[in-house]
């Protein structure tokens, strides 16, 4: 069991985005804990981290990436990142049209995050990949192919 306990932030309102961040990055974390341990424990871990900015709104780059199907937690997602590119696995959190943390099969059950950030008239992409006991050079290879499908939407 893992009681998990946050402390620190203050009434005032400059605690705000703190307390607004905290809120929104712990379930992630907690996601993405949730499937290490049963998983991947003691096993060495190899994070990307990878981002491109796209000239389109967030709701428009969610529906490239994800399609317009409904994305249910613990069910099967397909991610588009390019016409040849397709990425399969398991959610494990979902913010429709903001965030979703999912598994990655054929990756070494690997797990990411993906999130969009709305800027203006364009849109943020930020990912996280984490593998476990993955070769770097595979990481590194998974890392380009990623960018550049991201690159192209």
């Amino acid at each position: 069991m893992l009681r998990l306990v946050q402390a620190g932030l203050g009434p005032e309102t400059e605690w705000d985005g703190e307390y607004n961040a905290t809120a929104e990055d712990w379930p992630m974390f907690l996601a993405i804990l949730s499937h290490y341990v049963p998983n991947h424990a003691g096993v060495v871990r190899r994070v990307t981290n990878i981002a491109a900015t796209i000239d389109l709104p967030a709701s428009e780059t969610w529906l490239r990436l994800f399609g317009s199907e409904k994305l249910i937690l613990d069910s099967p997602y397909e991610l588009n990142l390019a016409d040849s590119l397709t990425v399969h696995g398991i959610t494990r959190l979902i913010k429709p049209g903001r965030r979703l943390v999912g598994t990655i099969p054929d990756l070494n059950d690997a797990v990411f995050v993906l999130t969009v950030h709305d800027k203006a008239d364009k849109s943020k992409i930020a990912i996280e990949l984490s593998t476990y006991d993955v070769p770097a050079d595979q990481v590194a290879t998974t890392e380009r192919q990623w960018t550049d499908g991201l690159n192209k939407l």
